[in-house]
């Protein structure tokens, strides 16, 4: 840049600016730095080239393949007294069959560590966690306690009268289609808006005065308290929900209380059965 920015074609080697002495200067000097640094790099780069190249095809591509695991698995080749060197340096037993291409196997497939270096050579856990090892003593235990049964009673008196009332209550005699028609029914008993219609045309059949005049007004006050209260009531969630459930749980009772002294009855039979079986069986 420099050679370029102070070129003159008119000027010698010997009477050159400034400019242009000092690019070529700059030039000789990278020269001579590539010539002084330059072979660190290349070493360098040889360096790693060689390395890399070795770790990869020697090291790398037999992991991979696992190759490697093996060539070092080969028995008695680590140790040439020692089949497996892995668990005679582990469990100082070289016989039992832990290589380390079964361990990598093992982790690669996400097992645990207790099962991929077969620790249960040293600690089994099964023998904790098998409870038959412990039935005779649990057996002993069992047979001296002493339960006595003959005067359990499953449901006191006061809850056998409770569950009778609560069968003869009548809730079988109650008219559900008649309650579920009321409570299908709007919030108003009576259409406020018709009613408006029918009370604005009476008036309009009044003369014109102070009654017809208050009768409109009656018509929209009650207008506005349907449009204000009712309509607001009747879209309300809420009130939509509670009616909803209301009903549901109305039908449920309705489809549960046709047999409920049936049903209580049978309950009952079958506490005194259980009483009878435990207390003569105990």
């Amino acid at each position: 840049l420099c050679g370029t920015c102070g070129y003159d074609k008119q000027a010698t080697p010997t009477t050159r600016g400034c400019l242009s002495n000092t690019g070529g200067n700059l030039l000789m000097a990278g020269v001579g730095f590539s010539f002084i640094f330059a072979w660190v790099l290349m070493g360098l780069v040889t360096t790693m080239f060689v390395v890399g190249g070795n770790i990869e095809k020697l090291m790398c591509e037999p992991l991979s393949n696992r190759q490697l695991f093996k060539i070092i698995d080969t028995p008695f080749l680590v140790h040439p007294e020692k089949k497996n060197f892995l668990p005679a340096m582990l469990f100082q037993n070289p016989n039992i069959d832990l290589t380390l291409g079964a361990m990598y196997r093992e982790c690669y497939e996400n097992n645990g560590l207790y099962h991929a270096l077969q620790l249960e050579n040293i600690f089994n856990i099964n023998s904790f966690l098998n409870r038959t090892v412990y039935n005779k003593d649990l057996g002993k235990v069992l047979e001296g306690v002493k339960v006595d049964l003959k005067n359990v009673a499953l449901l006191e008196q006061v809850g056998r009268d409770n569950l009778m009332n609560f069968a003869n209550s009548g809730l079988g005699e109650i008219d559900y289609p008649a309650y579920l028609a009321e409570l299908n029914k709007g919030i108003m008993l009576v259409d406020l808006l018709s009613f408006c219609s029918d009370l604005e045309e009476q008036a309009d059949q009044l003369p014109r005065g102070a009654l017809e005049n208050a009768l409109k007004g009656h018509a929209s006050s009650i207008r506005t308290i349907h449009r204000e209260q009712v309509v607001p009531l009747e879209q309300a969630m809420k009130y939509v929900k509670a009616r909803s459930t209301l009903s549901q749980s109305i039908k449920l009772l309705q489809k549960t209380s046709g047999d409920l002294p049936v049903k209580v009855t049978n309950i009952l039979s079958a506490i005194d059965a259980a009483e009878y079986l435990i207390t003569n069986n105990a």
